[in-house]
């Protein structure tokens, strides 16, 4: 399967690219994506993707426009969105 991510702030300046087409297998989740991203881009993709010593994630994830989790599963043709964690401030 052919899947479209596209990242958007720190990852997408420390990474060098907006938007990339990667395959993936059939069934794939999120996760299965962002694994085969680390293996194509390189090392400073697990910091930037996975955090620090590549333990958890460290972004968030858009699948066709709705939020997504590292479970979740992607189809053929999905745009993947991978943005940085915010938080939120008391009100």
């Amino acid at each position: 399967m052919k899947v479209t991510v596209r990242l958007i702030g720190a990852p997408r300046v420390a990474l060098a690219f907006k938007e990339r087409e990667f395959t993936v297998a059939d069934g794939a989740t999120v996760a299965d994506l962002i694994s085969v991203v680390v293996q194509e881009v390189g090392p400073k993709a697990r910091t930037y993707l996975l955090g620090p010593g590549g333990q958890g994630y460290s972004v968030v994830f858009m699948v066709q426009g709705a939020s997504a989790r590292p479970e979740t599963p992607i189809a053929d043709g999905n745009e993947v969105i991978v943005m940085p964690q915010t938080a939120g401030g008391d009100s």
